[in-house]
């Protein structure tokens, strides 16, 4: 069986999902609380042994940090955009992206929502040395 670090999924999940001041507030009980789940889960699937701690979890996003960066950049800003602003993806052509046009985000990228996103995560990417 192929899986990748769990610290991807939640990764992904923590910066594109999750308010700031409940990811700010309560990062160590989320991450405990994910550590649990997967614990039962690969326990329950026979696995047991293949469970990690809530530390080793924590220092594998350290190491990975770029990705919850990357993850803020790219999908942030449909997840946040406001309706009239939001990606228009069925106007979005292969040919489009072939030439690298990507006028499809504009609104999106440069929506008020977004931004106001970024200045509360970009403080914490600069902390963990990934900016």
């Amino acid at each position: 069986m192929r899986y990748a670090s769990p610290s991807l999924d939640l990764q992904y999940f923590l910066y594109t999902s999750v308010q700031a001041d409940v990811r700010e507030q309560h990062w160590r009980a989320l991450l405990d609380t994910y550590v649990d789940q997967l614990r039962e889960t690969l326990t329950a699937l026979g696995h047991g042994d293949k469970a990690i701690t809530t530390d080793a979890l924590q220092e594998d996003m350290d190491r990975r940090a770029s990705f919850g960066l990357v993850s803020s950049f790219t999908v942030l800003c449909a997840i946040v955009a406001d309706p009239s602003d939001a990606i228009a993806l069925d106007q979005l052509t292969k040919e489009d992206m072939e030439k690298g046009d990507v006028s499809v985000f504009e609104k999106a990228v440069s929506g008020k929502r977004f931004h106001l996103a970024l200045q509360k995560l970009l403080p914490m990417f600069v902390k963990k040395n990934v900016l």
